[in-house]
């Protein structure tokens, strides 16, 4: 259940609660169908189960953003301080460069295209990875400057 300041997840026993504040990104996996990845502040990441993944993954991501912004100085962009790691973009594209070589071969076999389709996969989570850890270091700047700026008051 997501509530205006938390993420509740329960089942197997375990109820936990992670406030909004820790969640950085959240996206789609291709297994289980319905499970959301859900990256930490700390480094950590939870998959969880919904029913209707779409609705619940747009109120996940509006309330994210939401405190992503409560962070900024009035009229700052949070966009604008990404810095996404050119090595992990490099192995990424390197990773697509690399299954389109082997779908454009003469001669595919069915052993090419299996590797060709873990090569999408492995650039997808780099890239996905890549995303998250940009993320997490905007997050941990914005709150050093919050607490700062709380200190100074």
């Amino acid at each position: 259940m997501l509530t205006e300041d938390e993420l509740r997840i329960s089942g197997g026993g375990v109820d936990a609660r992670f406030p909004v504040a820790d969640l950085v990104v959240a996206s789609y996996v291709a297994s289980p169908p319905g499970a959301l990845r859900i990256d930490l502040v700390d480094g950590d990441h939870i998959r969880v189960l919904v029913r209707d993944e779409a609705q619940f993954m747009e109120r996940l991501r509006r309330q994210i953003w939401e405190f992503e912004k409560s962070l900024l100085p009035h009229g700052s962009d949070v966009d604008g301080a990404l810095d996404v790691s050119p090595t992990l973009l490099a192995e990424a594209e390197a990773c697509m460069d690399a299954a389109d070589a082997r779908l454009r071969a003469t001669g595919r076999t069915l052993e090419q295209d299996r590797v060709a389709r873990q090569l999408v996969a492995r650039s997808s989570v780099l890239w996905r990875r890549a995303r998250a850890d940009a993320v997490r270091r905007r997050r941990v700047r914005l709150r050093a400057r919050v607490v700062a700026g709380a200190g100074q008051s």
